[in-house]
């Protein structure tokens, strides 16, 4: 575990793959037939004017089995069998984005990519990671993805993808880390670029469009929601005592 910790920090640092390459073992996980968890209609989603490799989407398909699993299996006893491989399955999507990543380092054409990547793997750890974020892979990433937004422009970039762009922002400003306030603003004006700009219920249809846990990332969205909101209604309400005092 320890190696295996190391070799993500060191592959992000230096953008490399994983040394420790996991091989994908066959599923022992059921997989039940309606899952109130996932976007209901799952071919709105992910739309993107750019080219996302065959990889990328195997593995958003992985993500989405493996909350699936996790949400159908809460409450319940589930078999060491399982366990193991769902933790297999864990670390093998991990060390695939990390792949990805590293595929796309340092080029700039592939800032768009990277944006992608990155930020479903910090949705990933934030998801089935066990532990909370103390290894400092986490903040790097939010680094990095910080790094690869600021090379991409809204309108050449995002302009078709605003949608996309305001997930990605969406699942950063979700982490507790010292760049949060930074990912909160992109998503203000993100949303703003929105016409009409979403209230929170289109918001929430919005962002179910690509990764996501109705349990978890709606609540996320609800505290998120506030911050984005706030300094408006903390603005009519200054307006409205200025009005009744005059």
């Amino acid at each position: 575990m320890i190696n295996a910790r190391a070799d993500k920090f060191r592959g992000l640092y230096a953008s490399t793959p994983p040394r420790f390459q996991i091989s994908p073992i066959s599923s022992k996980i059921p997989v039940v037939d309606q899952d109130p968890f996932l976007p209901a209609d799952e071919s709105e989603s992910w739309h993107t004017s750019f080219n996302l490799s065959d990889q990328f989407w195997d593995l958003v398909k992985s993500i989405n089995d493996l909350v699936q699993v996790l949400e159908s299996s809460r409450g319940t006893l589930v078999s060491p069998s399982i366990i193991e491989h769902y933790d297999h399955q864990r670390a093998w999507i991990a060390s695939r984005l990390l792949s990805l990543i590293a595929e796309t380092a340092n080029i700039p054409a592939r800032a768009y990519e990277q944006c992608c990547y990155l930020a479903t793997l910090v949705y990933h750890f934030v998801h089935f990671k066990p532990y909370t974020f103390m290894t400092g892979v986490e903040g790097m990433l939010l680094g990095r993805l910080k790094q690869a937004l600021e090379e991409t422009d809204v309108d050449a970039y995002w302009g078709d993808d605003i949608e996309l762009l305001l997930w990605i922002s969406f699942t950063a400003a979700g982490v507790e880390d010292a760049m949060r306030d930074w990912f909160v603003e992109l998503l203000k004006r993100v949303r703003k670029a929105l016409i009409p700009k979403p209230g929170l219920k289109r918001l929430k249809f919005i962002l179910s469009k690509f990764l996501w846990n109705e349990r978890t990332s709606s609540l996320a969205c609800d505290k998120l929601y506030k911050k984005l909101v706030r300094p408006t209604l903390e603005g009519e309400v200054y307006e409205m005592q200025i009005s009744l005092r005059s």
